[in-house]
């Protein structure tokens, strides 16, 4: 009768509200009924009442019910969700609901059924478990009423609570806003059903949490998993549990992998008996000593290192010295005839040998010569001892591993929470193996007859402890994870995103974990390989120019007392013959790497010997050797890091009265000098800015990306930078996610460097395909930049709900509406686009093109705009046509109708124009390239969008045909920035491209950015003074005083290397080419 009354009361409200409400898509009114039952469960009908009008609501709504969430104990927890009904003006309405990441969607309405505008009053009905919290004095209700997600405003949200019959209520508290609001008002006590109002109407995201208790006694908490250890035996073997899909494939796994495994080690596990056992004085015939201890090792170690090296000492080929306390190296001495080695040793003298060494230090300073030859060893003993002495048998594994991995997929596909099962299979295979080897070390410490590896052993025995406990916790996990939810005495003192969660599978997430620790301790059991560790990449570079170092830096104090610590090194008086001799090789050497190699030789030897000043000046003397920039930036890194070593007292020495201080390497030793000071006392840094900047900006240096962090992080300890936080809003589910991923990870590179530059940074990320994401947003600190969004719509969203005025955000749109007063863009535009385009024809020598565009929105854009692009420029266009995207069969009669040929074989003149613009994606224009070259005119110059990058490794992609055709690009992998960038994301497991390149660049800029006030034009001052500040690795960008993005594309070109900067003479030779070619086919000489 209740509801009877409530949906009547519900559609004459409605009908009184029509004429204030038509104008806009809303939900009229939102009305809850919950009920709590004895057995802990609610039911819940949920009465809304909506003004359609065809924008947003046309088939009809969507309800988003979230049914797992994190608890305050960080336990992943879920709830049951059973649809009863669903209702349209109280009909039965079609719907299918559809599963999320935490939750679950209802779409209302059929696929084929557009809504007229009007209003319309949906009913939903569903019953939902685990929702209750249970204290010691009471029970708990804490109800996200309406949901944060909704994109519509609601003009009213109502509702009841009815509790068990006898039960009243203690006091209540409800709260209304965005997510974590504490606004609202108090619930009435003493009643058994409970009427609860909003006191005004909510915007999009904002909604209504109650929260309801009563005296325990009334609701039974429900016993769907184990309270104690005592019941896991019976839970573990339920009916219930062992008649699901997923017990079965899991028992049935674990008999198969185990049975598998013991048929295994009987047959090829046991190692053969032993033999008679006869002692030997010397080593076998043909085994060096490194072999011998390996193989009475079974496996390679240190020990086996340190016999080779003896060895060689005892053959005569190198002598190990004592240089001091602690201070040892060993000495080379080739002999004239290389003496036979076996392979391990021959293996370890050549990587010891390298390049013509002489002494390797033992002190740490020549640590990757030494981890060389460690690998270089282990390597040639391992290939001469496997087959022979060594058999892991791991082809028997295979089998073994192929049905623990069918069981995983069986089990992953029928478990509800595929992610966190995929997740915990692998993280738990790894913690099997560490457990396991922490055994395997305590066993061995313990067996040892030494009391230091006993005592060893009994410490690493008590360390392991905590893990062992986790490597137990599935035995301990479905009580944990299944009880019920823990919610603290006061409901305010907490938030959760929404409401409800799923009903436990019969297999759920406890036994899952149990299953995959067995199935992980089995692979832990298989025959172990060696994994071998490669030797560290020496780290990147930096770069030069011109000016007058005065006595000492300018801003800088007098030159330091020279303290007992500090004193100046002087060169030696020693006359060095083999430092003399590298010295004559780099003067006359005819080629760079035979320079490079003796002046690295030379400059690591006078380093060694302290000799600083020598040492720089022979990088000054390689760095004017050569012009290639990565040379040059190699070298700029060298040089800052080692300055960054030297004590103050010495950098001043260099410095002081250097009249090239500001040339290669000196600036850079200035640079190290003066941040020293700064890092020391951080109020100097505004004395001393203007003489880091000069250095920045004539300096001459090819990478000046290190110089960029460091500064950032000495103003951020001056107290100069206003933010540590860069806050990214982009979706992280959806088509747009792969995108965002991608920017993210340049992000996190970038934030990686900063960091170990001294800056101090945190990314935050904030989902814009959640719901609740505005209310994220409304959250953050006032006048924060944002960089994002990347969707049309959250952008829309953003403005509705007047986000931009706080915040500023910079887009990744190559338009934008209001642009320099709602927000920023960081992309190029399709002005930037065709500005390149032009300057691209002007490098080739053209002035008339002609324009082929697709009949779509981006074509029928992008021809206009190159049209006025290249007239403004003093160019014009011959000819412009369009194709049907859809029709490709048409396109060759258009390109043959444009050139003026009737068919392949007849002759018609050269077109009166040189290039062609197709503003279509890489692998279309592909036909219409094909389609010139048929027609013989393959000499055009064929210009392309910016699109075209995002499809330049495409498998089906025929590079060859491109040679004459360019795109404008915001990166060219070529400079040494890009190459750094590409270096760092190689080591991620990625590639770079031009998101990634976006992201990295985005977080160097959002860090340099003050707060915005409120006021676009200073913000767009300030936006454009940090760009020039930047070193961006993408072409840079520059603001106008508008608050208009500027970015110089680059023209580049396809390549079967990759893309690069086009070489515009060959580029006008092979036009040359072409047209003869072509005027000899059409024009063959006479008789």
């Amino acid at each position: 009768m209740n509801r009877l009354v409530t949906l009547i009361l519900l559609m004459v409200w409605s009908a009184c509200a029509q004429t204030a409400t038509a104008a806009q898509e809303r939900v009229l009114h939102f009305h809850a009924e919950i009920t709590v039952h004895p057995d802990a469960s609610l039911t819940v009908e949920e009465t809304i009442a909506v003004q359609a009008t065809g924008e947003t609501i046309r088939r009809g709504i969507v309800r988003e019910f979230p049914t797992r969430y994190t608890d305050s104990h960080g336990r992943t927890m879920e709830v049951g969700f059973e649809l009863i009904r669903v209702l349209r003006d109280g009909h039965p309405e079609p719907y299918h609901v559809e599963r999320r990441q935490n939750g679950v969607a209802i779409f209302i309405g059929a696929k084929d059924v557009f809504l007229a505008p009007g209003q319309y009053v949906y009913t939903i009905a569903y019953r939902t478990t685990r929702q209750l919290g249970f204290f010691a004095e009471h029970d708990e209700l804490y109800w996200n009423v309406n949901g944060n997600g909704w994109r519509l405003p609601m003009d009213q949200v109502t509702g009841a609570v009815q509790l068990p019959p006898g039960a009243t209520s203690f006091a209540g508290r409800a709260y209304e806003g965005p997510q974590g609001s504490t606004a609202g008002f108090d619930l009435p006590s003493g009643e058994s059903r409970i009427f609860f109002a909003s006191t005004r109407p909510y915007a999009p995201g904002e909604g209504l949490t109650i929260v309801v208790t009563w005296p325990k006694g009334w609701v039974t908490p429900s016993d769907d998993a184990p309270t104690s250890l005592d019941d896991l035996g019976r839970f573990l073997v339920a009916p219930q549990a062992l008649s699901s899909p997923t017990a079965t494939a899991a028992g049935l796994g674990l008999v198969l992998a185990l049975g598998y495994y013991v048929f295994a080690w009987i047959r090829v596990g046991r190692d053969p008996a032993p033999g008679v056992i006869i002692p030997r004085f010397d080593p076998p015939k043909g085994f060096s000593p490194a072999m011998v201890r390996m193989l009475f090792h079974l496996g390679f170690d240190t020990t086996a290192m340190t016999a080779a090296i003896v060895n060689l000492a005892v053959r005569g080929l190198l002598c190990i010295k004592d240089t001091g306390s602690s201070s040892r190296s060993i000495k080379l001495t080739p002999p004239a005839v290389p003496p036979a080695l076996p392979p391990g040793e021959a293996a370890l003298w050549e990587a010891l040998s390298a390049r013509g060494r002489r002494h390797v230090r033992l002190d740490g300073s020549d640590h990757r010569v030494m981890r060389a030859a460690r690998t270089a060893l282990q390597h040639a003993l391992e290939k001469e001892l496997a087959g022979a002495y060594f058999r892991t048998n791991s082809a028997w594994t295979l089998p073994g591993l192929a049905i623990t991995g069918m069981c995983m997929v069986v089990i992953g596909i029928s478990t509800p929470q595929f992610p966190a099962f995929f997740f915990l299979c692998v993280w738990l295979t790894f913690w099997s193996f560490g457990c396991i080897a922490m055994l395997r070390q305590v066993w061995q410490g313990w067996k040892s007859p030494l009391l230091r590896q006993k005592a060893a052993a009994t410490v690493l025995a008590v360390f392991s402890i905590p893990f062992l406990g986790a490597f137990g916790h599935p035995l301990f996990a479905p009580t944990l994870v299944n009880s019920p939810p823990l919610t603290p005495p006061k409901a305010a003192s907490y938030r959760r995103k929404s409401h409800p969660f799923p009903q436990p599978t019969p297999m759920n997430t406890s036994r899952i974990l149990f299953v995959v620790l067995l199935f992980s301790a089995l692979a832990a059991c298989a025959p172990k390989t060696v994994i071998r560790s490669k030797p560290p990449e020496p780290r990147p570079p930096q770069e030069r120019v011109e000016p007058a170092y005065p006595r000492r830096i300018p801003g800088t104090e007098a030159p330091m007392p020279v303290g007992p610590q500090e004193r100046p090194i002087t060169e030696p008086s020693q006359p060095d013959p083999v430092a003399e001799r590298l010295a004559a090789v780099l003067r006359t050497a005819p080629d760079w790497p035979t320079q490079e190699s003796s002046g690295m030789e030379l400059f690591q030897r006078q380093w060694e010997t302290r000799q600083y000043l020598a040492a720089m000046n022979t990088l000054a003397l390689l760095y004017g050797l050569t012009t290639e920039e990565a040379a040059r930036a190699s070298l700029e890194s060298l040089a800052l890091s080692r300055a960054q070593t030297l004590p103050p007292a010495e950098r001043d020495r260099m410095l002081s009265g250097n009249a090239a201080w500001l040339t290669f390497p000196w600036n850079l030793v200035a640079w190290a000098q003066i941040r020293a000071q700064v890092a020391e006392d951080p109020s100097r840094l505004e004395a001393l800015r203007p003489t880091l900047e000069t250095i920045l900006s004539r300096g001459g240096l090819v990478n000046t990306r290190v110089l960029h962090d460091q500064l950032l992080a000495l103003s951020q300890r001056g107290g100069q930078m206003l933010t540590t936080d860069v806050f990214f809003f982009l979706p992280q589910s959806g088509p747009y996610a792969a995108i965002s991923r991608r920017i993210l990870l340049g992000a996190e590179l970038a934030a990686e460097e900063l960091k170990a530059a001294g800056a101090t940074l945190q990314l935050r990320v904030i989902d814009a395909a959640a719901p609740g994401a505005l209310g994220e947003l409304t959250m953050l600190p006032a006048g924060a930049a944002v960089a994002g969004p990347l969707r049309k719509e959250d952008w829309d969203r953003i403005t509705q709900a007047g986000l931009h005025r706080q915040l500023a955000f910079l887009t990744f749109f190559p338009t934008l509406p209001a642009e320099g007063q709602d927000g920023w863009r960081l992309l190029a535009s399709p002005e930037d686009q065709a500005q390149s385009l032009v300057q691209a024809m002007e490098l080739f020598g053209a002035t008339a093109a002609a324009v082929l565009y697709p009949q779509d929105r981006f074509g029928m854009a992008m021809a206009p705009l190159f049209t006025q692009t290249l007239e403004a420029a003093g160019g014009h266009i011959a000819q412009s046509a369009s194709y049907d995207p859809a029709e490709p069969a048409a396109w060759g009669k258009i390109v043959a109708r444009m050139l003026g040929a009737t068919d392949k074989e007849s002759s018609y003149p050269l077109p009166p124009f040189d290039a062609l613009f197709v503003p279509d994606s890489l692998l279309k224009a592909q036909q219409i390239v094909a389609f010139l070259h048929y027609y013989d005119a393959g000499h055009l110059l064929v210009l392309g969008p910016q699109l075209w990058g995002q499809a330049t490794e495409a498998p089906e992609l025929e590079k060859e045909i491109f040679r004459l055709a360019v795109f404008p690009s915001a990166l060219n992998p070529a400079t040494p920035q890009a190459q750094h960038l590409a270096a760092q994301a190689a080591a991620a497991g990625a590639a770079l491209d031009g998101w990634l390149a976006l992201g990295y660049d985005a977080t160097r800029l959002v860090l340099r950015l003050p707060a915005y006030t409120g006021d676009p034009a200073r913000f767009s001052a300030d936006l454009d003074a940090a760009a020039k500040t930047m070193n961006w690795t993408m072409a840079p960008i520059h603001f106008d005083a508008a608050g208009r993005a500027h970015q110089a594309l680059i023209p580049m070109q396809i390549t079967t290397e990759g893309l690069k900067l086009p070489d515009w003479e060959a580029l006008r030779q092979l036009r040359d080419q072409r047209i003869q070619k072509r005027n000899a086919a059409h024009n063959p000489p006479q008789s």
